[in-house]
């Protein structure tokens, strides 16, 4: 949810029409969905006449006024690979290495959006993403004021470590475990954008038509006027902040202070939890330069031996220093650096016996700041050596604020605080709407952070965006399988309000319509960490959801979910269904259950497992009439099927929400 800078937009015209162009989602080695026609489209000469071959089947077409054309050859038996040739006048281009399987779009936030290297095993699953039946694409940052004729990317690629580690994670294990369970081909196109709420996903047609998104509409206008003002000096302020940026990493101002240097009495310094954000412990608002400082006692064989520091991701650039000595550094040019991990040869010579200093300048431009790993991702390793942990307590310093500097506004930031990732129907016109005439199997959707202070409105703006999706890619019923939000901030001591669950009942109310899953991802997060690293078991809930609502398979796909509630005197009795070996998963009582007596505040309860029936009642709750279950931020969850899967949050109440009337 951090703002950081998209890559350049697509040109949003049609390519030169003397030519011959196929639209850039139809790349070698790209999956067609199987059982469908074989959609194809692109440009060429006005009036040309346009063939496509593939496996003895030919369709044609003529290019309109304009040079746009489509055409639909029979489908592809599941496999391959195939070949695909075009052919528009003495212009041809063949796709070469296709597939025929199962095409699934995986969307949403920065959740979907997380790439695999900064993940928990995400080396391990880095190491064996050698799938040649597994295809991923991934679709460019782009956000247009109205629908592009064409999506930027780089095309398809064959699943192999150098192609799936930057790759969402989720979209990433999601096909890797429908391709194993399947045995066809799986191709993921992920089209996600950190921060964006779910209108920034819809086509204004729907939001207009709804009638009752005035608000957003009105921010989508304001959104577009400020585009188009800022659009003639983009390019120059572009390229001069990142020659202002550029130039305060080279540098190293504050060099100056020795604040690398492995004798600097830091013993002042104060002192700060690694990994973590410094926006959340150092100040709220804080961009600039924070320069971080751990001392490690190393023994006599680590002397002078080469070793490899790792520090997970950081935000934005860094530069990283051993007792005083450069080992590494990630700069401006680097796209997304604030996703990497950061990697360093310690060269031989440089450690010593005994004290040792690691010193991180860090410059953060927008949001959070700091070290974003997982605490398992900053390390000291040497061969044969036993590794030490780098996480924990790091003094630091703040060198250059970058508001009390001066520093120019990052380009990406539009005027009057309207960052691009929260622009309503941009990301649709950008990076949706170019290939919805692709066939797909089906939507896999992490998102709604950005939603939860508005949760309310959630609650018939995110059914509205499955439909409208749905219409999009002409079939109605396309399975549309998405994350409930998981838990996150500090855990509340007592029952209460909280726009989190308020957004997860929203989306639990989806399930109404037809052809949608639910992962459960409450039991999942971390408290001080908006993305969790724990994607695998996300995926493995989705793709469950995928084999029993899109694939028929009788397998189970859900968390126990309440089917019958009663109150009897003192104690309030929920029955659940999808409770096969109802359990808790810590050896504990089930705990995140609140009892109230009818609009009293609720207090927690206590619980008991009877069959598939959970026993409540709670102090000072003489006459229970409502129950909520996990309605909270972060609550404390531990009820389970046998299979796995945690119960869904729910409610009884019909209180009204704290976010009602936001818009």
């Amino acid at each position: 949810v951090t703002p950081h800078p998209p890559p350049p937009a697509p040109p949003h015209s049609a390519p030169d029409s003397a030519g011959l162009r196929l639209a850039s989602v139809l790349t070698d080695h790209m999956v067609v969905q199987r059982e469908q026609p074989v959609t194809l489209w692109g440009w060429a000469a006005p009036g040309s006449h346009v063939t496509a071959t593939a496996d003895g089947r030919s369709a044609s077409a003529t290019a309109d006024e304009h040079g746009r054309w489509s055409l639909e050859l029979d489908p592809l038996p599941a496999g391959g690979p195939y070949a695909i040739t075009v052919a528009a006048g003495d212009r041809t281009e063949t796709l070469d290495d296709v597939l025929s399987g199962d095409v699934w779009l995986a969307s949403g936030q920065s959740n979907m959006e997380w790439p695999l290297q900064n993940t928990d095993r995400g080396a391990e699953s880095i190491a064996a993403a050698d799938i040649p039946g597994l295809r991923l694409l991934t679709v460019g940052r782009a956000q247009p004021a109205e629908p592009a004729p064409d999506i930027t990317t780089r095309g398809w690629a064959v699943s192999a470590p150098g192609s799936a580690s930057g790759f969402s994670a989720v979209g990433f294990h999601f096909g890797r475990l429908l391709h194993e369970e399947l045995g066809v081909p799986i191709g993921v196109i992920n089209a996600s954008w950190g921060g964006s709420p779910v209108e920034s996903w819809m086509p204004e047609r729907a939001l207009r038509e709804a009638g009752r998104y005035s608000a957003i509409l009105g921010r989508m206008e304001a959104y577009n006027a400020a585009a188009a003002n800022a659009a003639a000096g983009a390019q120059a302020a572009q390229q001069n902040w990142a020659a202002f940026i550029g130039e305060l990493y080279a540098s190293g101002a504050d060099l100056g202070e020795g604040y690398e240097a492995a004798g600097l009495d830091d013993g002042a310094w104060p002192e700060i939890p690694v990994p973590g954000r410094w926006e959340t412990t150092v100040a709220p608002d804080l961009d600039g330069i924070v320069w971080f400082r751990r001392t490690i006692d190393l023994p006599a064989a680590w002397e002078g031996k080469p070793a490899r520091l790792a520090l997970g991701a950081i935000d934005d650039f860094d530069q990283t220093f051993v007792n005083g000595v450069a080992v590494g550094g990630t700069d401006p040019s680097v796209p997304n650096a604030y996703q990497r991990r950061r990697e360093y040869d310690v060269p031989p010579g440089v450690l010593r016996a005994g004290k040792n200093v690691v010193a991180v300048r860090v410059i953060d431009v927008s949001g959070g700041g700091g070290f974003s790993g997982s605490g398992e991702d900053l390390r000291l390793t040497g061969d044969g050596l036993e590794p030490v942990a780098l996480d924990g307590r790091w003094r630091y310093a703040v060198a250059a604020d970058a508001e009390a500097e001066g520093w120019p506004s990052p380009p990406w930031i539009l005027p009057g605080s309207l960052d691009p990732m929260y622009r309503p129907v941009a990301m649709y016109n950008g990076m949706i709407a170019p290939i919805t005439p692709l066939p797909i199997r089906g939507v896999i959707w992490y998102q709604g952070e950005t939603n939860t202070g508005r949760s309310e409105q959630y609650r018939h703006l995110f059914p509205l965006f499955i439909e409208s999706w749905r219409e999009a890619f002409g079939n109605p019923d396309l399975p549309v399988l998405f994350v409930q939000l998981a838990n996150y901030m500090q855990r509340a001591e007592q029952p209460g309000e909280s726009g989190w669950a308020e957004l997860r009942d929203a989306q639990a109310a989806a399930l109404a319509l037809p052809k949608t899953g639910m992962a459960t991802a409450v039991d999942l997060g971390e408290a001080d960490d908006i993305h969790p690293r724990n994607k695998l078991d996300v995926a493995r809930r989705l793709a469950a959801n995928a084999l029993a609502i899109e694939y028929g398979r009788d397998v189970p796909h859900r968390g126990p979910t309440p089917a019958e509630i009663a109150f009897e005197g003192r104690e309030a009795r929920v029955r659940f269904e999808h409770a096969a070996g109802l359990t808790t998963g810590d050896g504990r009582p089930p705990q995140g259950f609140a009892l109230a007596e009818r609009g009293k505040p609720f207090r927690r309860a206590e619980a008991r497992i009877e069959g598939d029936t959970v026993v409540l009642t709670a102090e000072g709750v003489e006459h229970p009439a409502e129950i909520r279950y996990a309605w909270a931020d972060n609550p404390d969850v531990n009820l389970y099927n046998e299979h796995g899967f945690p119960a869904t949050p729910f409610r009884t109440d019909e209180r009204p929400m704290v976010t009602a009337g936001r818009e």
